[in-house]
């Protein structure tokens, strides 16, 4: 049964900017120390998890984050997952960019943030496949995969069977925060379900590894 850690990437050099692949600066050093505490979080628990691999998505804030984590746990990263696509809003202040909206991006999930971006219900299904393929190429394993907020939102809602939209419900996700699911055979009925699985949200948004890490700062 597959275990997915969905880890979103520590805090950015770029706060504020729109930036995915061509344009992310990578971790600040506050994002690094919060990559860090998470690697060292994971090793710990590395006995039950057995993760064997790390996944990133090729924007360096995410690529860097896993770049500890792999380090830490001793296992191959592949950071080959494709980043946001925010068209020309890309390099640009996201307040500016909203600005110049009438509707809220939450509201029109089928509309793109800017020219050339991909629309919320366009990211879902890409990262709704690209899991699937992970799953299947790692059955009864522990991947870890180390992408953004949206990506989690997105494969949650894929997960859960819940529409492609975060007009109504969506979910706080703190930078380097652990969204755990695992798949699950189905039990409980009378003829047997041994083929059949489900996933198993096991926690969300953990985030107790950084701890230390906001003691640090708050001092």
């Amino acid at each position: 049964m597959t275990r997915l850690l969905l880890i979103r990437h520590g805090a950015a050099a770029n706060r504020g900017l729109i930036a995915s692949t061509r344009t992310c600066r990578g971790l600040s050093p506050l994002g690094h120390n919060q990559a860090r505490a998470l690697a060292q979080r994971v090793a710990t628990e590395q006995r039950n998890l057995r993760a064997t691999i790390v996944y990133t998505t090729t924007v360096p804030r995410a690529r860097q984050t896993g770049e500890h984590l792999a380090r830490a746990l001793g296992v191959p990263l592949r950071a080959e997952l494709p980043g946001p696509n925010y068209g020309t809003a890309e390099g640009r202040y996201l307040a500016e960019v909203l600005a110049r909206r009438e509707v809220s991006p939450a509201l029109e999930p089928d509309t793109p943030l800017a020219e050339g971006a991909e629309p919320w219900t366009v990211l879902s299904s890409r990262v709704s496949h690209e899991l699937a393929i992970i799953t299947d190429r790692h059955p009864d394993e522990t991947v870890a995969v180390v992408c953004h907020r949206q990506n989690i939102v997105a494969a949650t809602q894929s997960l859960l069977g819940a529409p492609p939209t975060v007009e109504h419900a969506s979910i706080e996700l703190g930078p380097t925060s652990i969204t755990d699911w695992q798949q699950r055979p189905v039990r409980g009925a009378r003829t047997s379900s041994t083929s059949r699985y489900r996933w198993v949200l096991l926690r969300c948004n953990d985030l107790n590894h950084l701890n230390d890490v906001d003691r640090v700062r708050a001092g």
